[in-house]
């Protein structure tokens, strides 16, 4: 039986916190360390031994400290009281795992109590995973810690982990997203209405903006107007606190006054009977202005545990908790009219089975606990785990160490893709507005200049599409390609066919081979995996200087959800990383670095002050692989060249043998995953495809001797570097942030944000 210490502020004994620690206490040896406990009874909970701590001094210190903190200008969280307390309870209990509940809550642990041999656990549930990040020095912190091999996030949904990925905070390999639980014994429907003479509506939850309340009440309000014949009533259940008076206020001066209650503060027992008479569970979550989010409210479990048919928004981790339930009817954030048409289909089906069904398999009590303790003892056997592939794309255990599968075994890839989809991705009528206002504006901007757009041209699918698209707009592109000196025949052809039909006007940057090939081969040598940045982040200089040599405002990326958002971390590095490859080339290379284009903070101070903005063009187009391929072979005369991004002999080298030879990555994978989670390819055939060998034999051999030859290496030496020891990028030094590098413009940020805002930059 081995020994947990959890950690919060507040031991929310009554809360889902409570009833998951009681869990885990029937098979392990649970304490709770807090400053503060929810009532006087929770000292009492059964298998769990709850240690108070001092409460820390509110005094002048303290009081500045956290108006620092808000201030988004200081965060430390050590106090010498506190440090002391929980290093006599770690060393009291001697725990084997110590679990912080919330992200804030586990600094306050880590700045008071880190130490290497002991292992840390952290679960992030809502706002320390979404309206935190907003600050910087919380941001730092949390990447300071998750970085280290000791300390390992937990998330109750892959949204939130989404969230910390997006802000690039560094995550354990060993992660998981355990689902928070409801008591399915307790939330079971005993009672169902033969008839409905009246629809009763209920939302639980307190009144914060980010439960959306506020709209709601309108789409309630609009409901009753087109649908007067429907009879219905509305409880909003919470605790009254001054948020909730103003709610209160406005809706009994509404138009619906008459029809809505407000409970109060509810019990479980008192929750467990107003489900009972509840026929539709309403919870439209928002995002607030702040950016506050949810994780999966536990309301919305309870109302599914109790068949109830649920109206809710496309929010968070919200989506991964329905399944594809029909009795869940979704509605984008504070869009009222698809409020109304939700409410309207809820109201016209009965109790729902499947939603019960649902949490039953996914998030009851047994699942949790199974969930958690499996993590647990990877944790505990420094993340040793069996093989295990997702059950809907074609990636597994081998390809990404720190991959995570949900309850039906579908991986974090598959539900990261399903979060960037809805984000990013525009479809008919609203991608047709978006285009329509982009292209008018980038015109508008491009006004009397040459051109009024740059693109990068490669030659690839993805750039030729563009070219193609942004002249179809009537937008005046100026194309740029970076010789690399790896460029086929083949990509020349189709370049030069591509600017011709076109007509679009087309800047070369030819690079100093000599120079260049010293970067790529310092960078073979540093035995890092993205040995492709050293193409990519000359490509976006370029483009950069370019678009401010020419006051171009917009630059139009090839980048797109639909074939290239799937990608595990560890396969890559940041593009746009300057530092590391000049510490990289500054240790391994020997020709000095004077023409290869850096994209120093220098030149990205410039970029931000002139306001240029990079546009996912294809993100709002219909973009199938296959039928854009038809096309611009009809319409441009390109030619395939048998795999992604293969218009470059050396990144065909580098994804066909280096790839996998060395670091044990198969691209094509990730490349396939992606098209089968835009349903542009089905499992099977990207199974059936992964049959065959990744380098036809013929032309591996014709490009190992060619690119040994260019490279002016030896069989010899290639083979000592493929068998040098794989390095991470961070072992030679990454940028850092801007703020990190210059503290002092912390100060006048204020000042250059209000500076941009008058000279009209977003």
């Amino acid at each position: 039986m081995k020994k947990i210490l959890y950690f919060s502020r507040v031991f929310e004994s009554t809360s889902f916190i409570g009833s998951q620690v009681t869990e885990v206490s029937d098979t392990h040896t649970c304490y709770y360390a807090c400053f503060d406990i929810d009532r006087p009874k929770a000292l009492e909970i059964s298998n769990v031994k709850v240690i108070k701590l001092s409460e820390q001094k509110q005094g002048r210190w303290q009081r500045l400290k956290t108006k620092l903190e808000l201030s988004d200008l200081y965060l430390n969280l050590y106090d010498a009281r506190t440090a002391s307390e929980i290093e006599r309870v770690v060393l009291d209990v001697n725990p084997d795992i110590i679990h912080c509940q919330y992200g804030y809550d586990a600094l306050i642990m880590l700045d008071n109590f880190y130490r290497d041999d002991r292992k840390y656990v952290i679960t992030f549930r809502g706002f320390d995973a979404s309206l935190l990040l907003i600050l910087s020095k919380y941001r730092d912190k949390l990447n300071y810690y998750l970085s280290k091999p000791n300390v390992y996030p937990v998330f109750v949904c892959h949204a939130l982990m989404y969230n910390l990925q997006e802000k690039s905070i560094a995550l354990n390999p060993v992660r998981a997203v355990v689902y928070s639980n409801t008591n399915t014994e307790f939330y079971t429907r005993k009672t169902y209405k033969a008839t409905r003479e009246k629809i009763v509506f209920t939302q639980i939850s307190n009144f914060r903006e980010k439960k959306g309340h506020r709209y709601t009440l309108e789409a309630f309000e609009k409901f009753a107007e087109q649908y007067p014949e429907v009879n219905f009533e509305v409880n909003f259940a919470g605790g009254i606190d001054a948020q909730a008076q103003v709610f209160i206020d406005r809706a009994k001066k509404g138009p619906i006054a008459d029809r809505i209650n407000f409970p109060g503060k509810v019990s479980p027992g008192e929750i467990l009977a107003l489900l009972e008479q509840t026929d539709v569970f309403v919870h439209n979550s928002i995002t607030s202005d702040h950016n506050d989010q949810e994780g999966i409210p536990n309301a919305i479990m309870e109302a599914m545990s109790m068949e109830l048919p649920i109206v809710a928004t496309y929010h968070s981790g919200i989506r991964e908790l329905i399944g594809g339930n029909e009795e869940v009817f979704l509605s984008p954030e504070k869009n009222i009219a698809a409020y109304v048409e939700a409410i309207h289909k809820a109201s016209t089906v009965g109790y729902s089975k499947r939603n019960r069904d649902r949490i039953v398999t996914a998030f009851s009590k047994e699942t949790f606990e199974r969930n958690i303790l499996g993590f647990y003892q990877r944790v505990l056997n420094d993340g040793e785990r069996v093989y295990q592939q997702c059950v809907n794309c074609v990636l597994n255990t081998n390809d990404d160490p720190a991959i995570i599968f949900d309850i039906t075994g579908i991986c974090n890839h598959c539900q990261a893709y399903r979060i960037v989809e809805f984000k990013y991705v525009r479809r008919d009528a609203v991608a047709e507005k978006y285009l329509t206002e982009l292209v008018d504006t980038i015109k508008e901007k491009g006004k009397d200049k040459p051109y009024d757009c740059i693109l990068g041209l490669s030659g690839g699918v993805d750039s030729t599409y563009l070219a193609y698209i942004a002249k179809k707009l009537g937008l005046r592109p100026l194309a740029v390609h970076f010789d690399n000196g790896w460029n086929s025949e083949l990509a020349v052809g189709n370049i030069e066919r591509i600017v011709t039909k076109l007509n679009i006007p087309l800047q070369t940057f030819v690079v100093d081979w000599e120079e260049f090939r010293d970067i790529q081969l310092a960078v073979l040598k540093a035995s890092v995996v993205d040995i492709e940045m050293v193409t990519d982040h000359a490509i976006i200089t370029k483009l950069y200087d370019l678009a401010l040599e020419h006051s171009i405002d917009y630059v139009l990326s090839g980048t797109n959800i639909v074939t290239e958002a799937i990608l595990p971390s560890t396969w890559i590095h940041s593009k746009k990383d300057h530092v590391n490859i000049r510490n990289i080339h500054r240790q391994f290379g020997k020709v000095p670095m004077k023409t290869y284009p850096l994209f120093t903070s220098a030149r990205k101070l410039r970029v931000v002050w002139a306001g240029i903005q990079s546009v996912a063009l294809l993100d709002s187009l219909p973009y199938e692989k296959k039928a854009v391929k038809k096309l611009i072979t009809e319409e441009l005369g390109w030619r395939d060249y048998g795999g992604k991004h293969y218009e470059s002999i050396f990144t065909r080298f580098y994804q066909g043998y280096i790839l996998p030879k060395k670091f044990g990555i198969d691209k094509r994978r990730a490349h396939l995953s992606n098209l089968i989670c835009s349903r542009q390819l089905t499992r099977d055939e990207a199974l059936e495809e992964l049959k065959a060998a990744p380098y036809p034999e013929a032309l591996f051999k014709s490009d190992y001797d060619f690119v040994l030859k260019k490279l002016n290496l030896s069989e010899k030496e290639f083979t000592e570097i493929m068998n040098l020891p794989v390095k991470p990028h961070s072992f030679y030094g990454v940028e850092p942030s801007f703020y990190d590098r210059f503290p002092v413009i912390k100060f006048v940020r204020p000042m250059w944000l209000l500076l941009k805002r008058l000279r009209g930059v977003s």
